[in-house]
């Protein structure tokens, strides 16, 4: 076992080797990647080894002279275009002998109660509305099942009625996304093998993302850069939320999402409707479910992501608010307070989160406050002799993280068709390094940073139905940054710290959209709308016209086309970056304020149809073009669309908007959705990604692996009248990630790590290949519920190539593998 953990550590250690780069930023950073790696790697050991031996609390035995065990399902069905409540909803679950059912209530609100445990399938419909057909929700005894589910009026025309089929659970929430749009569910952070409740490794079994790598859950949208994603809270914009992720990135190695409080959500890949602005490749838009209103309910959890514990009930039994809150703490930070050891020395990781939503109904409206916070730390000390260090030459390296975000929404219905949402909100991001080379034997760091960015964010936002085939909504953003970032680098020859970043700064971002929707009948459906943003750091602006069409020309049958431009300010450290131009009197200059938006037009063409009740074939091509990308001529093959999918941010100083890019692709998915147990995926995603830097040659881009197919598969099995037992699996074959080959001559020269810059991402490391598996069996006693799951990863124990470095104590290229066979067991009881 120690072997195996040392093998991962050095996984973890190689892009330390980085730290030869003459850019101190990069310095830094990429040590920081080598400790969190580490600790990662490390984290699956011991969550292995803690529920190994964890106690099981026992379920009530199971008598048959028993009265059956049953629970309450309940609900609100609303608009989907007003959120306004429905009454008179009817709500029966299928394949009941006699049919059970209920209609809602004048607010919306219907409830069912003594349902027998398992998974049910619930119709609702309502005279004016499609029909929702709700399948295989799973009922269990330790918790109420609560839903809220929008029904979607229709358009009836002189022409016979043509019924369409019911709304299909992969559908978004948000009715003017009709391309490149997809929602999941809580069930599938879980399900779906290798997630390990992580929406992130989730997304990355859908089509047009890749993900091939083990230690960071960075989602690559049809080969953009992760930096273009954009992660939405509640309607918020947030910064990246993973422990040990950094400015500069949206990916890390553990997520601060907690899926047990999601709520159904929408993952965008292009083409996204006009009120997203800022970003480029796509939009996790998250939303936070409510607490039970009713009755209070607990759940308690240990696993990959940590010890947790989560509470939800109502705020009083008069009024119908609620509130849901849940804490996790590291796994291994714990077993380290209690003396255990992991062959890791000091380099242990400890991280903890927070997340919670209060819910409280009003007159005529709805208050929500909501929050989401991390924090982390890792010290890896060679001058102990750290066995995570594994022979790299003598650093010392502390680094802190916290991340946080706190909002507030309200919404209020001025009329049956029309409302308004205001929302409040402040986040931040902030990082502290500090890292001593012991060869130069100083009393201080060789590198100090801290960097931190704060944002404060108002919007208002303005929704109206004029009939039943014209919708419009529109929306103001505003966010005010303040940004604080130092970094600096001990210089031997002037006995005195260069900074190469020092600035306090505060800037605005303004955005405005405006998008209307038209179903021309229930069969053809048009959107438009425009999106502009300006930075008033430097006065630029952007204005992006998008549209998208979707003719349903057969029932389950639809022709989809989507076209928009998009574009994303910069990273705010990249404007605050800083180049000393007098080495005497220490003066630096700001070279990258003056940089402009990075754009991209895309166009996607889409085909989908329902291969009867249970399955789904879906087509979807498409091209974007990108373009003032920054570039810079003291790397003229450097492009900045190349960086965010590692822990560390190469840029440069003088930088211009030159640059431009392309990516194009197609991509297949196949779907059978749970059905009697059993539901499969198959995607396949083949592209093309590649760049111009300011020398005007054109290059794969860094994140160009070519191809990723996916396989998952599963089925569940009733085992008694209390238990269900499923098994998944999921099988990826990719291509390898594009590298910048080690220049060895040059790097044996300077006795530091030099590239061959001319040959940029013309190479991809072999082919990767990953098996997973998951076993979950689900027990239920009278009140209290429990789930034991087993996730074996990477069955074949493949060695898929995680970096090649130098290695300035052998003086040769050495290469690290990713993650081998790993075992890992979460426990979770809700009660």
């Amino acid at each position: 076992m120690k072997s195996a953990i040392m093998r991962l550590i050095v996984m973890r250690l190689v892009a330390m080797k980085l730290v030869v780069i003459k850019s101190a930023v990069i310095k830094s950073a990429v040590m920081r990647s080598a400790a969190i790696k580490s600790a990662a790697k490390s984290l699956l050991y011991a969550c292995l080894f803690l529920l190994t031996f964890a106690p099981v609390a026992k379920a009530h035995d199971t008598d048959p002279s028993e009265q059956p065990v049953t629970q309450t399902f309940r609900g609100r069905i609303l608009d989907a275009y007003t959120e306004q409540p429905l009454p008179g909803a009817a709500v029966v679950i299928l394949d009941t002998d006699p049919l059970r059912g209920t209609a809602t209530g004048i607010d919306g609100y219907f409830r069912l109660d003594h349902l027998p445990l398992g998974r049910i399938n619930v119709k609702i419909s309502m005279v004016g509305f499609q029909p929702v057909i709700l399948h295989n929700l799973l009922v269990v005894s330790g918790r109420e099942l609560v839903v809220e589910v929008r029904l979607e009026e229709q358009v009836y025309t002189m022409d016979d009625i043509v019924v369409r089929p019911e709304v299909r659970k992969d559908l978004p929430r948000n009715e003017m996304a009709l391309i490149s749009a997809r929602s999941f569910t809580i069930d599938e952070t879980e399900r779906f093998a290798g997630s390990l409740g992580d929406p992130s490794r989730m997304a990355a079994n859908y089509a047009g993302v890749s993900s091939a790598a083990d230690q960071r859950n960075d989602i690559v949208i049809r080969g953009n850069s992760p930096l273009g994603l954009q992660w939405r809270l509640e309607g918020v914009d947030i910064p990246n939320p993973n422990h040990f992720g950094s400015m500069g990135s949206t990916g890390g190695p553990v997520s601060m999402i907690n899926n047990n409080l999601l709520a159904d959500s929408d993952f965008y890949t292009g083409a996204f409707p006009a009120e997203y602005g800022n970003a480029l490749a796509g939009v996790f838009d998250l939303r936070l479910r409510n607490g039970n209103n009713l009755r209070h309910e607990f759940m308690g959890q240990v696993g990959f992501n940590g010890f947790e514990l989560g509470a939800e009930g109502p705020l009083s039994a008069h009024q119908k608010g609620s509130y849901i809150l849940h804490g996790r703490y590291s796994t291994l930070e714990a077993l380290k307070a209690m003396g255990m050891s992991f062959g890791t020395g000091t380099a242990v990781p400890e991280y903890k989160d927070l997340s919670f939503k209060i819910n409280i109904p009003v007159s005529r409206g709805r208050f929500s406050f909501f929050g989401l916070g991390g924090i982390n730390h890792i010290a890896m000390l060679d001058s102990r002799q750290d066995e995570a260090q594994f022979g790299f030459s003598g650093t010392d390296l502390y680094y802190d993280n916290q991340m946080g975000v706190l909002g507030v929404n309200y919404m209020h219905f001025l009329s049956r068709n029309s409302r308004f949402t205001t929302s409040l909100s402040v986040s931040g991001i902030f990082g502290q390094v500090e890292i001593y080379e012991l060869a130069d034997q100083l009393d201080v760091p060789n590198i100090v940073e801290d960097l931190g960015e704060t944002r404060y964010t108002g919007s208002l936002k303005y929704w109206h139905r004029l009939d039943s085939r014209n919708y419009f909504n529109a929306g103001l953003v505003l966010d005010y940054y303040d940004v604080s970032y130092t970094g600096r680098q001990f210089t031997e020859r002037i006995d005195d710290y260069i900074y190469y970043i020092n600035t306090d700064g505060k800037t605005t971002h303004g955005r405005a959209f405006v998008q209307w929707q038209h179903r021309f009948n229930d069969e053809v459906t048009l959107v438009g709308g425009v999106h502009a943003s300006r930075l008033f750091l430097n006065d630029h602006y952007a204005v992006e016209p998008r549209a998208s069409v979707q003719w349903q020309f057969r029932p389950g049958e639809s022709l989809n086309l989507g076209a928009g431009m998009h574009s994303q300010t910069q990273m705010k450290g990249v404007y605050f970056s800083e180049r000393l131009t007098d080495t005497l009197a220490l003066s630096y200059e700001q070279t990258n304020r003056h940089l402009d938006f990075t754009h991209s037009m895309h166009l996607v063409a889409g085909y989908d149809r329902l291969l009867g009740e249970e399955h789904r074939l879906k087509l979807e091509t498409y091209y974007q073009r990108l373009y003032r990308i920054p570039v810079s001529w003291r790397r003229p093959e450097f492009s900045l669309i190349s960086q965010g999918g590692a822990f560390y941010f190469v840029m440069y100083d003088n930088m211009e908007n030159t640059g431009t890019g392309a990516n194009m692709g197609v991509e297949l998915t196949l779907e059978r959705f749970l059905r009697k147990g059993f539901y499969y995926l198959f995607t396949a995603s083949v592209f093309d990604s590649g760049y111009r830097g300011y020398d005007g040659v054109w290059r794969n881009s860094a994140f160009n692996n070519n191809f990723v197919f996916n396989i998952l598969a599963g089925y569940e099995w009733r085992v008694g009248p209390r238990s269900l037992l499923s098994v998944d699996m999921k099988v990826v074959y990719a291509g390898g990630y594009r590298y910048l080959p080690i220049d060895e001559e040059a790097s044996r020269q300077y006795n530091e790590t030099r590239y061959h810059w001319d040959q940029a991402y013309e190479k991809r490391y072999p082919d990767y290949f990953r098996w997973n598996a998951r076993i979950t069996y689900r027990l239920n006693g009278r009140s209290v519920s429990q789930e034991w799951a087993l996730d074996l990863q990477n069955i074949t124990n493949r060695s898929n190539i995680f970096t090649e470095i130098w290695n300035r104590d052998q003086q040769e290229v050495t290469t690290s593998y990713q993650m081998g066979f790993m075992p890992m067991m979460t426990w979770r009881i809700h009660f």
